[in-house]
């Protein structure tokens, strides 16, 4: 299943505030993405954007720092209103501190604490603090190395009637060089003893762990996804192929615990922008499966448009 359904609804509606020195307070409907959207973000692919029902102070009084906080009451989800989960009523805080004031490396630590008012989802309440270091350092003219470590801890928190403890690991490096970047990465998502495991409900989730969409919620057993990508962009201004881009990514899936295996995904990525104003790719996923779930197939022809 294709998560867009025909459906119409405002999108963003908010309130901004910037009568303070360096800090913007926001209030309304919005569009909230944080670090790399692993925990917070919109879900920009689907056609209905995840948009948050909030208020928020984002302050950057502090040298070389932004400082967010954020209190959610209502997330509006990708399915639309129709859907009996379109809208999650929550009592949810984010805290994100970003610290760019070092050369080459990004800074940044986080809770956030997530407290969800429905029965049925109540189970993906959760409290999570962690920090996260990005960057992108040259090594040669043209050349440069890409990197990010990033460690959480996640535990009960708020209605969940289940008391668990887990962590969530990040290891990724990648080098690029004429129009071409090579990345190989390690990502975990842990489990307390099979019981219960990490899992990233308000997250861009199609972004993460294939784009077949087979890992939206994270096996009780947990779940370890060791992948290699390679993206190539064409730069040659006299062509008309200037600015293709083409993206290849290889997923192997095994659970964290239980030494099981769920299976493997091939992705494959190509888009080109057309003109300042329309743009077209083509994707396609295939996920083999192995332990878990069921082999599926699935592939998309978008053309977008920005005014």
């Amino acid at each position: 299943m294709v998560a867009d359904p025909d459906h119409t609804e405002v999108n963003q509606a908010y309130l901004a505030f910037t009568g303070i020195d360096k800090t913007t307070i926001v209030a309304g409907r919005q569009a909230v993405n944080l670090d790399n959207q692993r925990f917070i973000g919109t879900v920009g692919f689907r056609q209905n954007d995840q948009t948050y029902d909030a208020a928020a102070i984002i302050n950057k009084s502090l040298p070389d720092t932004t400082v967010l906080y954020g209190y959610v009451w209502n997330v509006n989800r990708i399915f639309g209103d129709d859907h009996p989960f379109g809208d999650l009523g929550t009592e949810t805080h984010l805290l994100n501190i970003n610290y760019g004031g070092l050369k080459d490396i990004k800074i940044s630590a986080y809770a956030y604490l997530i407290d969800l008012d429905h029965s049925a989802v109540q189970g993906l309440s959760s409290q999570t603090y962690g920090v996260r270091l990005s960057g992108k350092s040259a090594l040669a003219e043209k050349t440069a190395l890409h990197y990010a470590v990033e460690y959480s801890n996640q535990s009960d928190h708020g209605g969940n009637p289940v008391d668990f403890s887990t962590r969530y690991l990040l290891a990724e490096a990648g080098v690029s060089f004429s129009g071409l970047t090579f990345k190989a990465g390690f990502e975990s998502l842990g489990s307390d003893n099979g019981n219960f495991s990490f899992q990233t409900p308000l997250a861009t989730l199609h972004k993460f762990n294939g784009w077949a969409d087979k890992f939206l919620s994270t096996p009780v057993n947990g779940l370890d996804d060791l992948y290699i990508s390679a993206a190539y962009v064409v730069k040659a201004e006299s062509s008309a192929l200037n600015g293709l881009k083409l993206v290849v990514v290889y997923h192997d899936f095994n659970s964290q615990v239980g030494d099981l295996n769920y299976g493997t995904e091939f992705d494959v990525l190509i888009s080109k922008k057309i003109n300042k104003t329309f743009s077209v790719s083509l994707k396609y996923a295939d996920y083999a499966a192995d332990g878990f779930a069921s082999d599926t197939r699935k592939i998309w022809f978008t053309i977008g448009a920005n005014f």
